[in-house]
């Protein structure tokens, strides 16, 4: 049997939710990744390749899976720190999607302006300013801005680094191989 391509082995994938309910301003990466669910790992890793595999083809494509997006064209990234927390803003163009790292621990999230597709392994929801969302540890999020979006993450920071290498090590793992390894050392 010849080895499926990654075409192949999306559309292998069970059906993704609500696909109708986007916007016609991203069709080439959600409307042609099918009716494909994301609801595991496996599947937010195979549709976090695909993503990846569509950079030459669309602009706005941001995150490698090697280091955290610190800053590009189309996201503007800014740090704030206060005492024993890391504020991570992140100011969208639309049309940009970014692809997180794994988040190490629990933190909340705000959607201060904008209207945003935030795709992780539990699926994909749309989300519309203002809301706040609290996030549980081991999640990796591709976040894609249907407009001008501020997203706002805020995280623990207990030893008040101001080292970007530092907070981004304490914070997020760059997969979830990095990240069970963090997990089963930290008991």
């Amino acid at each position: 049997m010849a080895k499926k391509s990654i075409e192949d082995q999306i559309d292998d994938l069970i059906s993704l939710s609500d696909a109708s309910s986007l916007l016609p301003s991203r069709p080439d990466i959600y409307t042609n990744y099918g009716d494909k669910r994301i609801s595991t790992r496996k599947d937010i890793v195979e549709f976090e390749k695909y993503v990846q595999s569509m950079k030459s083809e669309v602009a706005g494509i941001w995150g490698d899976g090697k280091k955290l997006v610190r800053d590009c064209p189309d996201a503007f990234i800014t740090h704030e720190f206060v005492d024993g927390i890391y504020i991570r803003q992140m100011e969208m163009k639309t049309g940009c999607t970014v692809i997180s790292a794994v988040h190490k621990h629990h933190h909340c999230w705000f959607l201060l302006t904008g209207h945003i597709t935030v795709t992780t392994e539990e699926g994909k929801q749309n989300f519309v300013a203002p809301c706040r969302v609290i996030s549980p540890p081991g999640i990796k999020r591709i976040i894609y801005a249907n407009e001008p979006s501020l997203f706002l993450n805020i995280h623990k920071n207990p030893s008040n680094t101001r080292d970007l290498d530092e907070v981004e090590k304490n914070v997020w793992a760059m997969n979830y191989n990095e990240y069970d390894d963090y997990v089963k050392n930290k008991k």
